[in-house]
């Protein structure tokens, strides 16, 4: 995964994409973050949540 964001050239760039997953990763109870890669950078992060509910 670092080499997909290492083209970055500043490191500022680079840790608010860390932020920006982490800060998704952390909001899900159930789900998915999906991190779309292109020319190897990141370009988009998504979060599918799912509602669960006991019987």
């Amino acid at each position: 995964m670092a080499g997909a964001i290492s083209d970055f050239s500043n490191q500022k760039d680079v840790d608010k994409i860390w932020e920006a997953i982490k800060a998704q990763v952390s909001g899900l109870k159930y789900g998915s973050v999906n991190i779309t890669v292109h020319d190897g950078k990141i370009t988009q992060v998504e979060t599918s949540t799912k509602l669960r509910f006991s019987n």
